[in-house]
């Protein structure tokens, strides 16, 4: 019975042991159900807080803000998760936007000081460029585009008298202005464009307006004046283009008659050059025909002519030529023919006398014969 004792201690002892280790780690595991528990408690609420989701609209971009410093995150539009009160969700519209100016004093170069009753200015600023211009100007607008506003615009005044800011240059002032903008904005803000401005008529003092009233009606006189005139100069240019151009139209067509005068009577030159020359080759034809009539005239006449025709030409000649005187009353001389071509001798009672008074006898005896025939 003694011997079984200790045993009976040793069996107590490990079961107490293994009964200590279970209770540590159940104590752990509370414990840390107990911390959960405290966490979930203490985050549940700031989880579940309409500040832990917040939203940026279209148009903007977000900028997270830890602890005072910009993150380089940008954030998208629609919904994003952001711990309360530790992390601050900034909205930056980078949208093109239209910011006003309103009552912005100016003085002239002549000391007239005036007031511009509204200034607009549309711009935007680059999606990329808004962590930089936020880390270096908190209100970029308020700096960059207001302020700025009334320093150039006050810089502008000042170059120009109030007729020229009132009426001359009023027009030019959107234009002078945004270039004004837009070199300052490339020089200390990039990412701002600045698009367009427009500034509103400047009002000016009371005891000045009924001037400048007059003035504004002189001034349109004078514009209906010079439109009058315009109108008068375009009349007579119009007057003037249309006598023109009748002139030249007068001009061309006579230069077209006389062109056509001058080719009809160049055709009139040809054709009666082609007449003349048909009259030369027709009157040589005609000489050439005739000069060969003659030659052959003269060879056939050549060819007859033989002397037995000769001295019978001649004798009939000689007969025909023959004149007859009855009487004793015989004249002095008697040409007798002795060829065709009428070429003879005088005979006289001298030598010729007795071939004279031979042909007369034998003349006499022929018509004599021919008489008692």
């Amino acid at each position: 019975m003694q011997s079984d004792r200790p045993r009976h201690r040793a069996a107590g002892a490990a079961a107490g042991g293994a009964g200590g280790n279970s209770g540590s780690a159940g104590r752990t595991t509370l414990m840390w159900l107990a911390v959960i528990g405290a966490v979930c408690a203490v985050a549940g609420p700031v989880l579940l807080s309409p500040y832990a989701i917040q939203s940026v609209g279209e148009g903007s971009v977000g900028v997270l803000r830890f602890g005072g410093k910009l993150l380089d995150e940008i954030k998208a539009p629609g919904y994003h998760f952001v711990l309360p009160f530790l992390y601050e969700l900034i909205e930056v519209p980078v949208n093109v936007r239209t910011t006003e100016v309103r009552q912005v004093p100016c003085g002239t170069s002549g000391g007239v000081l005036v007031h511009f009753p509204l200034v607009e200015i549309i711009h935007r600023l680059h999606p990329a460029s808004v962590v930089s211009t936020l880390k270096a100007y908190e209100d970029y607008e308020q700096a960059w585009i207001i302020d700025r506003v009334r320093h150039d615009v006050n810089l502008l005044c000042a170059r120009h008298s109030l007729h020229e800011v009132h009426i001359d240059k009023f027009d030019q002032l959107d234009d002078m202005l945004v270039a004004s903008l837009k070199e300052t904005a490339s020089l200390w803000v990039p990412g701002l464009m600045i698009v367009a401005a427009r500034v509103a008529k400047p009002t000016i003092p009371p005891q000045l307006h009924g001037d400048f009233v007059r003035v504004e009606e002189e001034i349109s006189k004078l514009k209906v004046a010079h439109q009058h005139e315009q109108l008068v100069v375009r009349n007579a240019e119009m007057e003037r283009s249309r006598q023109v151009m009748a002139a030249e139209k007068d001009r061309d067509i006579a230069r077209m008659t006389m062109a056509r005068q001058v080719e009809e009577t160049e055709a009139d030159l040809r054709i009666h050059r082609i007449q003349d020359e048909m009259h030369v080759a027709r009157s040589k034809d005609h000489a050439d025909a005739a000069s060969y009539s003659k030659l052959r005239e003269a060879e056939g006449n050549e060819r007859r002519l033989s002397p037995s025709f000769l001295e019978q030409a001649r004798q009939k000649a000689l007969y025909q030529n023959l004149e007859a005187y009855y009487g004793n009353r015989m004249p002095e001389y008697v040409r007798v023919n002795s060829n065709s071509n009428g070429n003879g001798n005088l005979l006289d009672g001298g030598e010729g006398g007795s071939v004279g008074s031979e042909a007369a006898r034998g003349a006499a005896a022929f018509w004599g014969g021919r008489g008692h025939g």
